[in-house]
C-alpha cells in the first residue's frame, strides 16, 4: 500500500507541473499576442495622423488666402505678384496633400466637413478667376491618350 501512495502522489504531483507548465505557456502566447497588437497600433499611430490636427493644417493653409481674396475685393485688383502666385501654389499643394493624408487615415468626411482643393478655391471666385487668368488651372490638364 505504501507503493501505491507513493505513486499516486508523484503521479498527482506531475499532472499538477504538467497542468501549471501548460497554462503558463498559454498566457505567455496571449501576452504575446497582446504586445504584438499594441506595438502594431503605436506604429500605425504615429504613422497617421489625428485627422483633427490634419483640418487644424488645412486651416491654416486655407485661412490666408481667405483673407487675400476679401483684399483683393476691397482693392479691386485685377493682378497677381509673383510672391503671392507662389502662395497660392504652396497652399494648393498642401492642401493637395494633407487631403490624401485624410483619405489615406480614414478620417475623410467629405462635403461640407473636408473639402477638396477646388472646392475651396470655387469658394474664393475673385482669387479664383485672377489665379486662371495668369495663366494657372486648379487642376493639371487631363491628357487625352486613352
Amino acid at each position: 500500500m505504501d507503493l501505491f501512495a507513493v505513486v499516486a502522489v508523484v503521479s498527482v504531483v506531475l499532472l499538477l507541473i504538467v497542468a501549471v507548465a501548460s497554462l503558463f505557456m498559454q498566457q505567455s502566447g496571449q501576452l504575446r499576442d497582446i504586445q504584438a497588437q499594441l506595438s502594431k497600433m503605436n506604429d500605425h499611430d504615429s504613422i497617421v495622423a489625428d485627422p483633427s490636427q490634419l483640418r487644424m493644417e488645412r486651416a491654416a493653409m486655407i485661412d490666408p488666402l481667405v483673407l487675400f481674396e476679401v483684399e483683393l475685393v476691397q482693392s479691386n485688383l485685377n493682378d497677381l505678384s509673383p510672391e503671392q502666385l507662389a502662395q497660392i501654389d504652396a497652399a494648393r499643394s498642401g492642401v493637395k496633400s494633407l487631403t490624401e493624408r485624410l483619405k489615406a487615415s480614414g478620417g475623410w468626411l467629405g462635403p461640407p466637413f473636408d473639402l477638396e482643393w477646388v472646392e475651396h478655391l470655387d469658394r474664393m471666385p475673385r482669387l479664383k478667376s485672377i489665379y486662371m487668368k495668369a495663366g494657372f488651372s486648379p487642376e493639371p490638364p487631363t491628357s487625352a491618350d486613352n
